[in-house]
């Protein structure tokens, strides 16, 4: 029978399986068959984890197939209003406290109908039928549509009952998502008390259970009382569910149970043992559901039962099912339900618990303050705490919002529907957005209530205008605010909370509106990441209740408000990376409850104020990277509470004060990088750094004071007493004199960094062996002296050492053999000696070791063959002989060797075949001797192979075709002989070769044309042969080619112009014939070509009248300005003058800003040298008397040429003055030229004589031995110099006053130097100048305005240095100049009108400065003016006042004739619209505004520059309109960049004239329309970018005819349809980038042909169908994107041919099958992405020789079997990504020679075993991601020695066991140096954990006290364990998330 209660104590019945007889019959029933649970349900749980976990549907919440052990999370941990119930049960009635997740096993299996269209597409889902179950859907929906009949008869009889209709209930559960779910529960290891199933309710409609051969159920009743559940044989138990209790306003409450293991249950438990029935304790349970899309809301009278305050408003039901399955964690959502991917699960319970002691002593107050607000309401309000907290989302659906109200005993749909939230993740064009997870924490507060909603809704609406961004799409005035609005969090009706970070997205920069002050009920506010402009709002003074301000990394300017003082709540302000300025309000002295504020990296000056020691309350402080002044307040020794204070990168000066030994509290001291100064000895006591008081604070951990140089002083002996200190940074510090013995008391102490003091020495002290927490020390760069001491091999956790670069002198100890934790060693740079102690073989985990530019002799070691983690090894640059250890085979994860530079002899050791890691060798400059080793062809890794300068001999080896990584290969200066190897022409990667000074015979191989990636080849002085190959036309990368000092024949190849990267080319001296091509015109980026010594015949092509500039007019100065650098002059017996120079300055007159410089300037200098010379030779009659020859005067122009593989050219002398025979100059010139090559440095030394005395010098000693010098004083005794050059010679000091005694000098060249000081005003005196360059150099001070004496000058150029002040108005005088260049340096002020009468001036170069003010109009008198460079300064445009319309300069500029080159770019504040009237600049090649401020439409009457040939216009936002289509005529143009403007309208298919365009980026602008089809005739078309615009239509197939076309980027429009098949013919197609379109179909087979293609993108496109075999010719690729599209196949076995590839990205498609084992053979794969496909099969072994590859993703797929062990030789994998695949065994001890793996993830598999110990050998690993699995064991506590651990994510497994105590912080590198840095600092902690998850395993023990290291830890959840005890005292500080908000820390409220 059915008993039905009409009185409100109804809430459970028992049914019999008699059908119920109401006044309206339901007609009759089935009868209730057999449960499914024996023995079908108890056959299935009892099956492996892995099996059952193939039937689980997380991504769908599980609401089909299995949900696992350890996911539903009890109600009663995470809701508070639950755990008060608990405590409020009587005695005898009280509920088991769970300690974590169910322990039950649950299978929903839907029943009946479901929606054909649903919102709820998670409810509605196919059924999951497990494997190996034949019958398994016949049984389940036999049993459940039983019991939904039973459910149907009850939900009539409820109706009627409760005096509603009988289908009231019934009509609203029609498709509702019904579910049975049988329920396993593993008794046989269960023990007395143990929880199943914690306190809870359940969230559906009728929950229906059978009869479990189990007991243990308890329910309670309505008036508290827990009874046992026994149901009778025959019935069923049922219970109301939430949706009951809603639909009748609390009338019938929602029935609360528990499954626990009793006394009876260990009984039955037995019973079965005994008997051998299956020990699983299985339930027959249906959940009953309202249908998603009914609204569950209090029917008919009902509605006014609410009693108690209880509420249920209106709610979907699909919505309120989802907010409690977030609840429980069986949501979707990672926040809760994923561990593995949000770095804590359990963020649904232990998060709030760790809030809730923080916000109560704010909350009371404020509940305070609004009592009056309050009073009269008949239900009082919720008051809230927002806690904002960042949960990335990684490839799941957001997380649903939970909301606890810890406040008031109100029913969860009220909390539900007063607190709405909504989270939203968007990635737009590579900008990643954040869930913000908003975890609101109800107090017993009243707040909030006054106030205008309609406000606060109009204030977000003005924001998300402003902001116009994507992610606030919601905000819209339709909406809800309170629970539509993303990001927006409310309490009683008001925004109480808001957050936002906008990075990235395409919303742009805004400023706040001025109505956000209305928001006056804010609590928290942040805003980060949001490009928010403008100052900050002073009406924010105003929002009084605010305690969190979080402002950081924007864009605001201006000052700190000081109206904020008014906003005494605040706690928390955080404006950091932002550029705010001004000084630091003193009135903020009265936010006395702040205790974290963060101003750094910001632009704030003046002093720090030292009323801020009012702010007492404060623990955190970082004001660092400002430009702060001024000393330290002593006043803020009284910030008792201060533990961080952070000061770094400002200029403070001073001295640290001695009363800051109060700040007891302090943990962490940065001041880096001031101006701090050391204690002076008048002081009292000994000089030094600091106060040697600072040693007295207890708890300091870190002390930073690197950069401040100016400390200048000893170190403290009393700092031994810092027992704490376990981070010491004395980087640049000015540390001096010895390190001190008695430091070594300071056994805290994990870092110390003390590199870069100059006055550092002293020896090592042998008393610091007692320092044996030490991980790291760096000491380089000192002046450290002395042995190394021995005693130190007690060190015995040291893991990184360097001691390179000081005087250290004797042997390596043989005693550190027993530092066996060494990981690095650098020693380099010292003067030690003897030899490398074999004895070091111990050192087994040493994988970086430097012993190189030392005295070491000897031979190498044979048995450091033990050193198999070796990785670098850099011996070079010592003396060490003998031949090569072969023994060194063993050293197999060695990637860079370094022996060059060494006495080593022999054979290279054939079983050195063996190194298959290595990447980089060198081995030149030694005294090897034999031919090169076949089998070294199995050296399949190695990128970089050096064995120059040795005595290799024989032929070039076939072999080594079959290293296909091979990038660059150096086998110069040694005796090759043979040929080149045509087969090395399969050399892909090859990209610099150098076969240079060998006795390499034979012609080139045309076969080489295929080595796509080559961008320099060396093969001079060899006997090469034949003409110069045709083919290698396609070498289109080539920049470099040197083919000099050989028997070249024939012409050179006309093809060779499609090499168009090239810059320097070397032919001389061969014997090439034929004239220079004119087809070379196109090679516009040449800049040194060398012809010399040979036949060639003819003149310099016309044709190359622009070819061979690089941005025309950009160029350097050229042959036309610097004479002494740029050009050599002959002068031939009929005193002509040409330019033979190898520079293309002076081939080229047009482009280098000179046309005819080499020869037309000469006749100008001939006329000016003539008077002086006929001057010189008349003072010197006397001296000369009895001669027989008259003297010669001469003008000497001394040119450095480029070397390329050359010898150094013969330097002309001129005689310019008188028309002597050739061979009297060449007598009466003495002339001594010297030139050395040491080690790669250039030395040049000319001197030249007149009648015995020295009249001309030139020096270039760059890159010598030498070093820096100084003038000598005796210098100026050179009295007879008329031309003096010293250039890049390294000399320092002020330039020499005295040489304004040189009267002769008219050249005078010392560029490139380190010239410090002013320019002497007394060179004015120097009245022959004529030419002076003084560039690069460190001169500063302003221009000497009496330098306007020197009328004779002609170029001067003081470009470079650090010049201030204005540009002298009297230079006006320099009538005779024609070169004037002063750019990049610091000038100031306008330009002067004055050089508007500089008739000559020819260049005028001041870019780079900060002058301001307009051009003037009167430098349209310049006539003769060709170049004007004034890029990035702060010129402004001509305002409309001045008359005519605005522009960017004035237009009369168009009235230069000669102008060539016009350069503005980098000028935004030019903002103006282009003039027409330049349109008369007919000799403009080149023009340049990129980033000028141009404004408005590009003008149509610019088609009259015909002459352009490169116009850049790049990033002027408010450069608009269409492009047009009259610059058809632009016909000379070769280079065009308009990108990232706002240019609009179509592609002009007029264009199409544009014959000799080569370079065309039109991309990040919004054009639409098609791409023009008319463009096929743009054959010269090497580059064309249109990416990022709104372009629509399809790719035309007539393109197919651009076939010089090299790189194509149409990416990111809006492009459909087919990829064309006639692309096959763009052979030269290196980059195609199609990525983010919407092309469709099959990728097409014929592009098979695009054999030189390099980068391929077709990413997020709508492509199907297979990845086509016949690419496999695509051998040039490299790398390969075709992720985001809807690919279906196999992986191609044919595509094994791409042997260089390198980075291949197939994820998000459709693929299947398994991974070919043929893909082995891609040796350059260092990337490859398959994830998110449906890959099967197993982990392919033979992917084990791939060694070149670094980072692997093969995540969700379905791949199964054991990871394979062999993996372990992939040396080179830094990230390995393998989670979510149904991978199974044991993780593979072998993996632990990863020594290069950075981040693992092997979550969601079925591993199982323990965790390998040895793996502590991944000493790079960050991330960690063991989650979801079934390991087993306990923590390893090998693992100590991982001190770069970031992250460990070990939840959802079966470990047990304690927390390793060895997991301490003696493996930190430097802790708390990064407490709270967003910068990586390589000085933080290696024992860098902020993230670890060990929830849901069996741990025991404690929680360690040592963890109060671990400063960085920010998420540390290990909830569902059976860990005990207390939080530990010793982490009070240590549990910051960010400073002052102590996570953990519940017992320690003064935290917060």
């Amino acid at each position: 029978m059915v008993y039905v209660l009409r009185s409100r104590t109804f809430k459970r019945i028992f049914i019999s399986p008699a059908p119920l007889r109401t006044h309206r019959s339901p007609g009759p029933q089935p009868p209730l068959g057999p449960s499914p649970s024996p023995p079908q349900m108890e056959s299935y749980f009892d099956q492996p984890t892995e099996a059952k976990l193939k039937d689980s549907r997380p991504e769908l919440s599980y609401q089909v197939g299995a949900t696992p052990s350890g996911t539903e999370v009890p109600r009663v941990l995470v809701d508070t209003e639950m755990q008060r119930r608990v405590e409020s049960l009587a005695t005898g009635h009280e509920a088991s406290m769970p300690s974590g997740a169910d322990r039950k096993w649950r299978f929903f299996w839907r029943l009946g109908e479901r929606p054909q269209e649903s919102a709820f597409t998670e409810f509605n889902a196919a059924p999951v039928v497990p494997e190996g179950f034949p019958q398994w859907s016949e049984v389940m929906n036999g049993w459940g549509g039983k019991m939904m009949a039973v459910a149907g008869t009850v939900a009539r009889a409820a109706a009627v009952g409760l005096g509603l209709e009988e289908d009231a209930f019934t009509s609203r559960m029609n498709l509702g998502p019904h579910l049975l779910a049988p329920t396993g529960s593993d008794l046989s290891t269960s023990q007395l008390g143990t929880v199943f199933a914690g306190f809870h309710y359940d969230l559906n409609f009728l929950t229906l259970h059978g009869k479990s051969r189990f007991p243990g159920l308890f329910v309670w009743l309505r008036d508290g009382r827990k009874v046992p559940v026994r149901v009778p044989d025959g019935c069923l138990f049922v219970q109301a569910g939430k949706q009951m209790e809603w639909l009748t306003g609390g009338a019938v409450l929602a029935g609360l149970h528990e499954v626990v293991v009793t006394e009876d249950t260990l009984k039955a438990v037995a019973s079965a043992q005994e008997g051998g029935r299956s020990c699983w304790r299985v339930s027959s349970t249906v959940f009953s559901h309202i249908a998603s899309e009914q609204t569950l809301v209090p029917l008919q009278h009902l509605n006014a039962v609410q009693e108690g305050g209880m509420t249920y408003p209106p709610i979907l039901a699909g919505e309120q099912v989802q907010q409690e399955l977030s609840v429980i964690c069986l949501s979707n959502s990672r926040a809760c339900g994923d561990t593995a991917t949000d770095k804590g699960t359990s963020a649904c319970f232990n998060k709030s618990k760790e809030l809730l002691k923080q916000d109560q002593s704010l909350h009371d107050q404020e509940q305070r303050s609004d009592t009056a607000t309050d009073k009269g309401t008949s239900v009082k309000p919720v008051a809230f705490s927002a806690r904002l907290t960042p949960a990335p989302i990684i490839g799941a659906s957001l997380p649903a919002i939970q909301w606890s109200d810890t406040a008031h005993k109100l029913p969860q749909p009220r909390v539900a529907r007063s607190l709405p939230m909504v989270g939203q993740s968007k990635h737009i064009h590579g900008a990643h957005m954040y869930v913000w997870l908003l975890l609101l924490l109800l107090t017993n507060l009243c707040i909030l209530v006054a106030g205008d909603a309609t406000a606060d809704k109009n204030a977000l609406l003005s924001l998300a205008t402003a902001a116009a961004h994507p992610n606030l799409s919601s905000w819209v005035a339709g909406n809800d605010m309170c629970t539509e609005y993303a990001f927006v969090a409310c309490t009683t009706g008001r925004v109480s909370a808001l957050y936002l970070q906008l990075a990235g997205s395409a919303g742009g920069a805004f400023a706040i509106p001025a109505d956000f002050s209305n928001l006056d009920a804010l609590t928290s506010l942040a805003m980060v990441n949001c490009a928010i402009t403008g100052t900050l709002p002073g009406s924010w003074a105003s929002l009084s209740r605010l305690y969190s301000l979080n402002l950081q990394r924007n864009q605001f300017t201006g000052t700190l408000p000081a109206a904020y003082s008014a906003l005494t709540s605040l706690t928390d302000l955080q404006m950091d990376h932002n550029r705010l300025n001004g000084t630091l309000p003193r009135d903020w002295a009265s936010l006395s409850r702040l205790y974290s504020l963060n101003l750094q990296r910001n632009q704030f000056t003046g002093t720090l104020p030292a009323a801020y020691s009012a702010l007492t309350s404060l623990t955190d402080l970082q004001m660092g990277h400002n430009r702060l002044t001024g000393t330290l307040p002593v006043d803020w020794a009284s910030l008792s509470r201060l533990f961080m204070l952070s000061l770094e990168n400002n200029q403070l000066t001073g001295i640290l004060p001695a009363a800051y030994s109060a700040l007891t509290a302090l943990g962490f001291l940065e001041l880096s990088f001031n101006r701090l100064t050391g204690i002076p000895s008048e002081l009292g006591g000994a000089t030094g750094i600091v106060p040697p008081s600072i040693g007295l604070l207890p708890d300091l951990t870190s002390l930073q004071l690197g950069g401040t140089a100016s400390l200048s002083g000893s170190l403290p002996s009393e700092w031994s007493s810092l027992s704490s200190l376990a981070s010491l940074e004395l980087t640049g510090s000015g540390a001096e004199g010895p390190l001190p013995p008695s430091w070594s008391l300071l056994t805290s102490l994990t870092s110390f960094q003390a590199t870069g003091n100059s006055n550092l020495d002293g020896p090592m002290p042998s008393e610091w062996s007692s320092l044996t927490s030490l991980v790291t020390m760096d000491l380089s760069d000192n002046t450290l002296s002395g042995a190394l001491p021995p005693s130190w091999s007690s060190l015995s956790v040291l893991q990184e050492l360097d001691l390179s670069s000081n005087s250290l002198t004797g042997p390596l100890p043989s005693s550190w053999e027993s530092l066996t934790q060494l990981l690095t060693f650098n020693v380099s740079h010292n003067g030690l000696a003897g030899n490398l102690p074999p004895s070091w073989s111990a050192l087994i985990r040493i994988t970086e070791l430097d012993v190189s530019y030392n005295g070491l002799i000897g031979n190498l070691p044979a048995p450091w063959s033990t050193l198999t983690d070796l990785v670098l090894l850099n011996a070079s640059h010592n003396y060490f002989t003998n031949n090569l250890p072969p023994s060194w085979s063993g050293l197999d994860q060695i990637r860079d060797l370094d022996l060059s530079s060494n006495l080593l002899s022999g054979p290279l050791p054939p079983p050195w075949s063996s190194l298959t890691a290595l990447v980089n060798v060198n081995m030149s400059h030694n005294a090897l001797a034999s031919s090169l080793p076949t089998s070294w062809a199995s050296l399949t890794n190695t990128e970089v192979l050096d064995l120059s300068h040795n005595r290799l001999t024989s032929i070039l080896p076939d072999s080594w075709s079959s290293l296909p990584a091979l990038a660059a290969i150096d086998l110069s200066d040694n005796s090759f002989n043979g040929g080149i190897p045509a087969s090395w022409s399969v050399l892909g990667q090859l990209a610099d070769v150098d076969l240079s000074h060998n006795d390499i015979s034979g012609m080139p191989p045309p076969t080489w044309s295929s080595l796509y990636a080559l961008t320099r080849l060396d093969l001079s002085h060899n006997d090469l042969s034949g003409s110069l190959p045709d083919e290698w036309r396609s070498l289109g990368l080539i920049v470099d080619l040197n083919v000099a000092h050989n028997s070249f024949s024939g012409p050179i190849p006309s093809s060779w112009n499609s090499l168009w990267k090239l810059t320097d080319i070397d032919m001389s001296f061969n014997g090439l014939t034929g004239t220079l091509p004119s087809a070379w015109s196109p090679m516009y980026r040449l800049e040194n070509m060398l012809v010399a010594n040979n036949e060639l015949t003819g003149g310099i092509p016309v044709s190359w009248r622009y070819s061979t500039t690089d941005a025309p007019g950009a160029a350097g100065a050229g042959c036309h300005l610097t004479f002494m650098t740029a050009c050599m002059l002959q002068v031939q017996q009929e005193l002509s003058v040409i330019c033979l120079s190898n520079s293309r300055a002076c081939g080229d007159t047009a482009t280098d800003k000179g046309t005819s410089a080499c020869f037309n300037k000469s006749k100008e200098l001939l006329k000016q040298d003539q008077s002086l010379h006929d001057q010189e030779q008349r003072s010197d009659t006397a001296t000369d008397k009895g001669t027989s020859v008259k003297p010669v005067a001469f003008s000497a122009r001394l040119t450095p040429a480029p070397i390329i593989g050359a010898s150094l050219p013969a330097i002309q002398w001129s005689d310019t003055a008188h028309k002597l025979p050739q061979p009297r100059v060449a007598r009466s010139l003495p002339m001594v030229g010297q030139s050395k090559h040491i080690h790669g440095a250039h030395i040049i030394c000319f001197v030249a004589c007149t009648t015995g005395r020295v009249s001309a010098l030139y020096l270039q000693l760059a890159g010598s031995a030498g070093g820096a010098f100084a003038i000598p004083a005796d210098f100026s005794n050179l009295d007879a110099l008329t031309s003096l050059a010293m250039v890049n010679c390294a000399i320092t000091g002020t330039l020499p006053g005295s040489w304004a005694s040189l009267s002769r000098l008219y050249s005078l060249n010392l560029q490139r130097n380190q010239f410090t000081g002013t320019l002497p005003a007394a060179y004015s005196a120097l009245t022959s100048l004529t030419d002076l360059q003084m560039d690069h150099n460190r001169l500063n001070g302003t221009l000497p305005r009496d330098w306007a004496s020197l009328s004779r000058l002609y170029s001067l150029n003081l470009q470079r240095n650090q010049f201030t002040g204005t540009l002298p108005a009297a230079y006006s005088a320099l009538t005779s100049l024609t070169d004037l260049q002063m750019g990049h340096n610091r000038l100031t002020g306008t330009l002067p009108v004055d050089w508007a009468s500089l008739s000559r001036l020819f260049m005028l170069s001041l870019e780079n400065n900060q002058l301001t003010g307009i051009l003037p109009a009167a430098y349209s008198a310049l006539t003769a003016l060709g170049f004007l460079e004034l890029s990035f300064n702060r010129l402004t445009g001509i305002p409309s006042e001045l008359g005519g319309a605005t522009g960017i300069v004035p237009p009369s500029i168009g009235l230069l004739p000669d102008l060539t080159s016009l350069q503005l770019g980098g000028t935004a504040s030019l903002s103006g619209s282009l003039p027409s009237e330049w349109s008369s600049l007919s000799s403009l090649a080149s023009l340049e505004l990129t980033g000028s401020g141009a404004e408005g439409p590009l003008p149509p009457s610019w088609s009259l520059l015909t002459s352009l040939t490169s116009f850049q216009a790049t990033g002027n936002s408010n450069l608009d309109g269409p492009m047009p289509s009259e610059w058809s005529s632009l016909t000379s143009l070769v280079t065009m960049d308009l990108s990232d403007n706002t240019l609009s309208g179509a592609l002009p298919p007029s264009w199409s004239s544009l014959s000799v365009l080569q370079e065309l980026d039109l991309s990040s602008n919004s054009l639409t329309g098609p791409l023009p089809s008319s463009w096929e005739s743009l054959t010269q078309l090497l580059t064309f970018n249109v990416s990022h615009n709104g372009l629509a239509g399809n790719l035309p197939p007539s393109w197919s005819a651009l076939i010089r076309i090299t790189e194509l980027d149409v990416s990111y429009n809006g492009l459909i349809g087919n990829l064309p098949a006639p692309w096959s013919t763009l052979t030269d197609l290196v980059l195609l980038n199609a990525s983010h379109n919407y092309f469709t179909n099959n990728l097409p087979p014929s592009w098979s042909g695009l054999d030189q293609i390099r980068d391929l993108d077709l990413s997020s496109n709508l492509l199907s169908g297979p990845l086509p075999p016949p690419w496999s010719s695509l051998t040039a690729l490299v790398n390969v994107n075709m992720s985001h599209n809807a690919l279906a196949s196999s992986l191609p076995t044919s595509w094994a041919s791409l042997t260089n590839m390198e980075v291949l990205d197939l994820s998000h498609n459709r693929l299947t099958s398994i991974l070919p084992d043929s893909w082995s053979s891609l040796p350059a794969l260092a990337a490859i992405d398959l994830s998110d496909n449906s890959f099967n099969g197993g982990i392919p072994a033979s992917w084990s020789v791939l060694g070149q590859l670094a980072d692997v993703d093969l995540s969700h797929n379905d791949i199964s079997g054991m990871p394979p062990p062999t993996w372990s030789s992939l040396y080179a994998l830094t990230r390995l990504d393998l989670s979510h695949n149904d991978l199974s065994g044991s993780l593979p001890d072998e993996w632990r020679s990863l020594g290069l793996i950075v981040d693992l993830n092997v979550a969601h598999n079925s591993f199982s075993g323990p965790i390998p110990s040895s793996w502590n050998s991944l000493w790079k690993l960050t991330d960690i991601d063991m989650s979801f699995n079934g390991l087993t064991g306990t923590l390893p506590s090998a693992w100590s020695p991982m001190y770069r651990l970031e992250n460990m994510l070990v939840a959802n497994n079966e470990l047990t066991g304690g927390i390793p105590v060895s997991w301490r912080y003696s493996t930190t590198d430097a802790p708390g140096n990064c407490i709270l840095r967003d910068d990586p600092l390589w000085t933080c902690s290696p024992w860098k954990l902020t993230d670890i998850d060990m929830g849901f395993n069996g741990l025991t023990g404690t929680l360690p006290d040592t963890w109060s290291s671990m400063y960085r830890l920010e998420n540390m959840l290990v909830g569902s364990n059976a860990l005990k005890g207390r939080i530990p005292e010793s982490w009070r500080s240590n549990t910051m998330d960010a400073p002052g908000t102590c996570r953990l820390a519940d017992e320690h409220p003064e935290c917060a």
